[in-house]
Formats: C-alpha cells, sequence, structure tokens
C-alpha cells in the first residue's frame, strides 16, 4: 500500500477511512470491502516523496506517499477559458500597426462580480498590448539599459482600443461559488490575435515579441522579394 497524508481532513467529517486509488480518493462509512465509494467533493491528490514504514490509512509499509487536500478553500481546480479576436489597420509604408477593436468570450464559471471581472478583461487587454507592442528588457554586460518607465515603455488610455466581452457563465462545483480563474490567463491571448489579424491584413507572420514598425517593413520587404 502506499503512505497516505490526509491534509485538513476535518472539513469533511465523513471521511474515516479512505483508500487511494490511481489518484482518486475512495470512502467509505464502515470500511468493509465493496463499501467504497469515489469522493465527490473537491480535493488534490499530490505524490510527495518515496516512503517506507506504515502508512497514514490503516497500516503496512510502501514504497511512495501521497498528500489529499480537502475542500476548495485549499485547492481550486477550477480553470477559466476564453477567446480574443482583434481588428487591426497595417501602414505598410510606416510599419505602424493600429489596434481597431478587440473582443473576447470569456468562460470564468459563476460572475461574482461582474464589473470586477469586466474589469480584469479590460486590464488584460491593455497588459497584453504592452506585450504585443512595447516590453522589451533590454540588457549590455548584465546591466539593464532601460530601468524605468521613460525607457520600458507601456499603453496608455490613448493606446486602448475599443473592446468588447462576453462573459460565458457556466458554473463550475469546484470553484467558490461556482467561480473559476478570471486574470492573467485572458492576457495569454491577447498576442496571438493581434499577429494572427497582422497576417490576415498585411500577408506576414511575426513570430517574435515585441512587434515593432521595423521589424514590419523587413518582413513586408521579404515578402515583396
Amino acid at each position: 500500500m502506499s503512505a497516505i497524508d490526509l491534509v485538513f481532513g476535518s472539513f469533511d467529517p465523513a471521511i474515516t477511512n479512505y483508500a487511494l486509488n490511481n489518484f482518486k480518493l475512495y470512502t467509505s462509512a464502515t470500511g468493509l470491502p465493496g463499501s467504497f465509494t469515489e469522493y465527490t467533493s473537491a480535493y488534490t491528490v499530490t505524490h510527495t516523496s518515496t516512503a517506507s514504514g506504515s502508512t497514514a490509512g490503516g497500516g503496512g509499509t510502501g514504497n511512495a506517499a501521497y498528500q489529499i487536500q480537502i475542500g476548495p478553500e485549499f485547492s481550486v481546480p477550477a480553470y477559466g477559458f476564453g477567446v480574443q479576436v482583434a481588428q487591426v489597420e497595417v501602414d505598410q509604408k510606416t510599419g505602424q500597426v493600429r489596434v481597431l477593436r478587440m473582443g473576447g468570450a470569456h468562460d470564468c464559471g459563476t460572475p461574482i462580480n461582474p464589473m470586477h471581472v469586466e474589469g480584469q478583461l479590460q486590464g488584460s487587454v491593455s497588459g497584453g498590448l504592452g506585450q504585443v507592442f512595447y516590453e522589451n528588457l533590454v540588457t549590455e554586460r548584465g546591466l539593464v539599459m532601460n530601468p524605468s518607465f521613460l525607457e520600458y515603455k507601456i499603453p496608455t488610455a490613448l493606446e486602448m482600443p475599443e473592446v468588447k466581452n462576453v462573459l460565458v457563465e457556466n458554473s463550475d462545483p469546484g470553484g467558490p461559488f461556482g467561480a473559476k480563474a478570471m486574470g492573467e490567463g485572458c492576457q495569454i491571448a491577447v498576442a496571438p490575435a493581434i499577429s494572427n489579424a497582422i497576417y490576415h491584413a498585411a500577408g506576414i507572420a511575426i513570430k517574435e515579441l515585441p512587434i515593432t514598425p521595423e521589424k514590419i517593413l523587413e518582413l513586408l520587404t521579404e515578402k515583396e522579394e
């Protein structure tokens, strides 16, 4: 058998007899063979170490130790999902890219505070624009050459495009009140959305950030050749 460390088990007094099989937790009121059923509330199983000696859940020796955390208060396996789309304008003479509109549909479970969720989505677009067009840490011989916001540029309100978001409500029992993650994950899709939009607008594939006018003009020149 394997050593099992049941963490925060006191939050569910029904867990008196338990077993672990293929990273799934099974419980029983009596502990008799054939009476174990899979535990349905939120929990996570972590392989912690190699162990020898008696197990925490019923005696015997084993060669693996596992930790089980009970309850979403400490571990919430509820992940959000989303997509972003972008409409851009590319000036093929200067290489300048202007983002006209951004839109997204995001599954955040139950939006407990819809206004806060909208703020997260708007902020993700702003942060994504920074990654796409501005942020570039320059170092030379181990020294940062752009240590302040005078040199390390970030977008302002003037660079923000029109943003329209759609919240997809899909309650997740693993999250608090049915909520899922809604934050940095929304920012990940901004760069590929804008890069794909540039490809559709100008026929060039950008595969490196930040996207600068110099890179746009270089790719346009290569395309013409």
